[in-house]
């Protein structure tokens, strides 16, 4: 079960980012008058709020700020009232005009004594996330760990650097790392989704279920949300729940490898008759497959060697099964042996619900 949320890469910024970045230089004046400069950038405040207004589809401006402010909030891009000192040396923003409606804009300008430029936090951000994407956590760690001394109130850093700590099994630190995050921005549905992640591994599942339900509430657009609910849910053998939030994760990202997956393994393993299907599980779990393109090959594996066994191609079951027995962690081992065994007796795998205790 993974829910990964990545920053943003800005791979132009990463040449000019120097190993260890000198964070003292004077701290850059954020000012409007009407315009806002952050990190050196001017901003028309009337044409940021239309903007944010068209994104959200909406006319309502007020709405569209108290969105925008959320946004930047979340971000550490742009200071809101809240913050504590000693970063409370700002200035409110004058308001503005926006097509006839005059609204304070609820930014403040900000200046950080002693933290210097922000860009240097941002590149040590996109960094940190070219890291990820290779695989190298321990120096996308170190990276989040020099942009959050920058800035210590970018939610998003704290939320990838737990994904990091995830990744190298150090359950406790993601999840602090989860935990500051939502401190920081409680509507950020990533942290709630990534930490129902964390309780998930460490056997918490009625935790993990109620982050991922808060998740949804913050931001019910999360594919990955949907279908890591689902696991748990088919696990506790609730498959009306289960078989509703895989076809949501589905229906939000149609490109969502593994989405097919976990459906296809549903549909093949599935003890209830309504929702196991040998035919649609192989159709489900080839999508995968070829959406994955080489990655995932465990869940891949998996997936298609149920649905072949479903199907009644025990050779094939067999010969993918193999593969996942090898690709399969320690602690799996013994499982997915005895899956390999089934299969080369003729049958096929029904997994067993684990109701939850009351």
């Amino acid at each position: 079960m993974r829910a990964l949320v990545y920053t943003a890469i800005l791979l132009s910024a990463l040449p000019a980012l120097a190993a260890e970045a000198k964070v003292d230089a004077p701290p850059t004046e954020v000012s409007v008058k009407p315009t806002y400069t952050v990190w050196g950038y001017k901003w028309d405040a009337r044409q940021y709020v239309r903007q944010t207004a068209y994104d959200l589809n909406t006319t309502d401006v007020t709405q569209a700020v108290n969105y925008a402010a959320q946004i930047n909030r979340c971000t550490g891009w742009m200071a809101t009232t809240n913050l504590p000192a000693p970063y409370s040396n700002d200035v409110p923003i004058p308001a503005v005009s926006v097509d006839g409606q005059t609204i304070n804009l609820p930014y403040r300008t900000i200046r950080i004594p002693g933290f210097g430029n922000w860009n240097i936090q941002g590149s040590y951000a996109d960094r940190a996330a070219e890291w990820d994407d290779r695989g190298e956590y321990d120096k996308a760690i170190a990276d989040y760990n020099r942009a959050l001394a920058i800035n210590p109130y970018d939610a998003n850093s704290y939320n990838n650097r737990g994904f990091d700590w995830w990744k190298k099994g150090s359950l406790d630190k993601a999840i602090a790392d989860y935990n500051q995050a939502l401190a920081i921005c409680p509507t950020l549905g990533a942290a709630y989704s990534n930490r129902g992640v964390a309780w998930d591994d460490k056997g918490e599942h009625d935790k993990a279920v109620a982050d991922f339900n808060q998740a949804l509430a913050m931001d019910p657009n999360i594919a990955a949300t949907y279908t890591n609910r689902g696991t748990i849910e088919a696990h506790r053998g609730e498959y009306d729940q289960a078989n509703a939030d895989y076809y949501r994760a589905l229906a939000i990202d149609p490109n969502f490898a593994t989405g097919y997956e976990n459906l296809g393994f549903f549909q093949a393993s599935c003890p209830d008759l309504r929702y196991r299907n040998g035919k649609k599980a192989f159709e489900n779990a080839s999508r995968g497959y070829q959406l994955a393109n080489g990655t995932d090959a465990f869940y891949t594996a998996n997936s298609l060697a149920a649905a072949y066994a479903e199907c009644g191609d025990f050779e094939k079951a067999r010969a993918w099964q193999e593969k996942v027995v090898e690709l399969s962690p320690p602690e799996d081992k013994q499982m997915e042996t005895a899956r390999l065994e089934l299969f080369k007796q003729g049958n096929p795998y029904r997994s067993t619900p684990q109701p939850r205790s009351e």
